[in-house]
């Protein structure tokens, strides 16, 4: 069978497996919402772009990308939730494809077709999907995809893959602006891979650059606007800061179970905190932070690197908006697909001869980037999820590499 005829019925079969458990499970009667939603509703009812945080208007707390898809759904088809539910399916359903083309790059086929079926089955997006509207539904797809888009300019370093590259970063941007450590760190890595001259690199760097910037100048020029300066990404980097390295803090968004650290530290914050705009309250909570590290700045940084291990496990109550049952199966699962994949990892790096390793070390760096970039701030398991796909790649080697050194043992074990 042709690729491109597994990729489609793998993108089907997760399609299908989605929809069976958002009707069956009954999770489409009552979808998960967000401050996306509320948004979405105050620029239907025509009060523009703002969420009510903090006793003010917040005019720059979310990235507008996935905002804008679900304001564009709703003034298209009527304003119902399942409409953003039924693109949120196809979307991590269409994840199988670059899963499939980076692991043929790195692998082979076998991987390939091994990795897209994991990522087709993967169950936080079956249940995450269905079940919540969500950005993360849509940026994990375009983290994949600029991930695809930099090793394929590695592989043909001309315009226009450069120019995917830009679509790509700057839609993720738009949806995630955590994509920018990553973008910086993936041009860095192409001009060490790529063993182009310099002024090629930058030329392909300029257009990736510029494309990904036109994508991203509307709204740096709606928020220069808006707040008569420039406020080039969101307005809550201030208060995710604050909120994951207070002191006593778990350094998850949840401090207990089903209270948020935000909605816990927000009582102890004085009444003059209430009346300053978004900017001064950002300024404030800089302040805030800025103190506890100076207070003690070991124990921050030791806050830091247990968030970096908690991005790669499970963080302090995590999973206490799902059965528990569920969360004990997603760790046996996790287990399951995170040890071959570090053995992969390891192999190919280190040991083997075989596979592609500047994608392999493009990966980990997105891991990596993600991982310190989370850390610094907050951590909740949809931030590992958002890339666990990629981690399924190198599952799929591992799964091999354990297949053929059985088969290499089994004539000697009938010796």
């Amino acid at each position: 069978m042709r690729d491109k005829n597994i990729i489609a019925l793998l993108v089907i079969l997760s399609i299908v497996v989605k929809l069976v458990f958002l009707f069956g499970s009954g999770v489409y009667m009552k979808p998960g919402l967000f401050e996306y939603e509320s948004i979405v509703n105050n620029m239907l009812n025509g009060g523009g772009f703002y969420y009510r945080h903090f006793h003010t208007n917040y005019y720059g707390l979310e990235a507008p990308g996935y905002i804008l898809l679900c304001f564009t759904i709703y003034k298209l088809f009527g304003h119902n939730p399942l409409y953003v539910v039924f693109i949120q399916i196809v979307v991590t359903s269409l994840i199988s494809a670059p899963i499939f083309l980076i692991a043929r790059s790195i692998f082979d086929r076998k991987a390939a077709i091994i990795a897209a079926a994991l990522a087709a089955l993967y169950p936080p997006f079956i249940v995450y999907s269905t079940s919540k509207l969500h950005a993360m539904n849509v940026y994990s797809f375009l983290f994949i995809l600029l991930t695809w888009s930099l090793i394929r300019l590695k592989e043909r370093p001309d315009l226009r893959n450069a120019a995917f590259v830009g679509i790509a970063a700057g839609l993720a941007i738009n949806f995630r602006f955590t994509t920018l450590p990553f973008l910086v760190l993936g041009l860095a890595w192409f001009c060490i891979v790529s063993h182009e001259a310099l002024r090629k690199w930058l030329s392909l760097t300029f257009a990736i650059l510029a494309i990904s910037g036109a994508i991203l100048s509307p709204w740096i020029v709606r928020n220069w606007i808006v707040f008569g300066k420039p406020v080039l990404l969101q307005t809550n980097k201030w208060e995710a800061l604050w909120c994951g390295n207070a002191p006593g803090t778990t350094g998850s968004l949840y401090i207990e179970d089903n209270v948020t650290t935000v909605d816990k530290m927000a009582s102890e914050l004085p009444e003059e905190f209430y009346k300053m705009n978004e900017l001064e309250q950002g300024e404030y909570l800089k302040k805030l932070t800025v103190g506890y590290f100076k207070d003690d700045p070991m124990g921050f940084i030791k806050r830091i690197i247990k968030k970096m291990g908690y991005f790669w496990y499970f963080s302090p109550h995590q999973g206490g908006l799902y059965p528990k049952r569920w969360m004990g199966l997603y760790k046996i699962y996790y287990l399951a697909i995170l040890l071959p994949a570090l053995l992969s990892i390891f192999y190919r790096l280190f040991v083997s001869k075989k596979g592609e390793k500047p994608a392999i070390v493009l990966i980990c760096l997105f891991f990596a980037a993600l991982t310190f970039t989370h850390s610094l701030y907050f951590v909740e398991a949809r931030h590992r999820w958002s890339v666990e796909p990629l981690l399924l790649v190198f599952t799929a080697g591992g799964i091999l590499m354990i297949i053929d050194g059985i088969r290499a043992l089994a004539p000697r074990s009938h010796a």
